[in-house]
């Protein structure tokens, strides 16, 4: 009998320490079984996170001893490792071991390290697991544009950071978008909002996308979702000012012209500044100025017509769009006729063009001086009515 109460003893001791339930039952001989339940705490394992996105995450963990009797499981998780825990699921479940569980978690911060733990309880207690860590991904960035330069042959692009990003990845492509992160050029890995894409061909059409990146330690994490836009590479404006003509050099109204040409691919204002001065001294003559289009790689010729009442040597500069030309000649007046017999043929005297004179001479634009003429014509019919009605009276 002492025997099986000895037995009986290291039975109680080695159920207890193992935390399991068991039936004991001594030698069918001695007529005599003992039945016992011993209870302890439950063992719980944190398992790896899956489904991690921008704000949201699923944790897991295993019950690897339930202590006998059923337990509940829950996560804690913070930004900051170690206790206390900011966040803590709800307890739920009803579960023995050997079982895996998991909670979805949200509301969480883009791009942020997230420590966690799983626990579980039953009527004896609450255990925890070991601490892991997970990295949510970043969001896209946003406002992605590519838009040619106009002095240089390259494509600028700006975007906006996304939130919890460190870095934008960008990958270019000819002819189409990039189907993922690795086709096409990786084109920019940095921390900047803008890049200038220098290496392109004029002429040829390319594609951008953009993702976020972002790391903490050995984690690191992609957006899922991008921003993109497409431009075609474009040879710049350059203007050029050549040619000037002098078709008309007899005072008072000259007629000069010159060719303004748009060396580039893109249709361009450019705005045209001329100035007519003595060529000795520098004195000024006249001045003026327009703004018009020039298609791409073609040539306007622009015509002007400086007033001046200057006889000699005068030079004409044009200038507009870090481009200029020049050159000098010699007005000359009217002619007259001869004293007595044959006078030689004689060039009639010069009428200006009224409107191009009038601009010329007052620097007006021509929307503006019709404003003028027309105001200047209701004040005269005013007048001219009101004298009429002061007659009669």
């Amino acid at each position: 009998m002492r025997t099986i109460q000895f037995v009986i003893g290291i039975f109680i001791c080695i159920l207890f320490f193992n935390q399991s339930s068991y039936f004991v039952q001594a030698n069918p001989s001695d007529n005599f079984q003992v039945s016992m339940n011993v209870q302890g705490w439950a063992t719980v394992i944190t398992n790896e996170s899956t489904g991690v996105g921008e704000t949201s995450a699923i944790l897991h963990g295993f019950l690897a001893g339930d202590g006998g009797v059923l337990c509940q499981y829950a996560f804690d998780y913070d930004t900051v490792s170690g206790e206390p825990y900011a966040f803590s699921t709800a307890w739920a479940g009803a579960i023995h071991s050997p079982q895996e569980f998991s909670q979805g978690v949200a509301l969480l911060n883009e791009g942020d390290l997230y420590y966690f733990r799983a626990k579980a309880k039953n009527v004896n207690g609450t255990s925890v697991g070991s601490e892991k860590t997970f990295l949510t991904l970043p969001n896209n960035p946003s406002n992605f544009h590519a838009v040619r330069d106009f002095l240089v042959t390259q494509i600028n692009l700006s975007w906006t950071i996304g939130s919890g990003a460190n870095k934008t990845f960008i990958v270019r492509k000819i002819g189409s978008y990039p189907a993922n992160r690795l086709d096409g050029v990786i084109l920019y890995n940095g921390t900047s909002n803008h890049y200038n894409d220098g290496a392109v061909v004029a002429g040829t059409h390319y594609y951008y996308r953009a993702w976020s990146y972002c790391s903490e330690g050995s984690l690191h994490q992609f957006s899922t979702n991008y921003d993109e836009d497409d431009c075609i590479a474009m040879v710049p404006t350059v203007f050029d000012i050549r040619d000037i003509m002098v078709i008309d050099n007899v005072i008072p109204a000259l007629e000069i012209t010159v060719d303004v040409e748009n060396t580039g691919d893109i249709i361009t204002d450019i705005t045209m500044t001329w100035v007519l001065e003595r060529a000795d001294t520098g004195i000024f003559l006249d001045t003026g100025s327009d703004t018009f289009a020039v298609l791409p790689h073609s040539t306007v010729t622009y015509t002007i017509y400086p007033i001046t009442t200057y006889v000699g040597s005068v030079r004409i500069t044009f200038m507009g769009a870090s481009a200029s030309a020049f050159k000098v000649f010699a007005t000359s007046s009217p002619p007259t006729g001869g004293g007595g017999g044959f006078a030689p043929p004689t060039k009639p005297p010069v009428v200006p063009p009224i409107l191009p004179t009038i601009l010329a001479v007052t620097g007006m634009e021509l929307p503006c001086l019709l404003l003028i003429l027309f105001a200047i014509i209701l004040i005269l019919l005013i007048i001219i009515i009101l004298w009429k009605r002061r007659k009669k009276k």
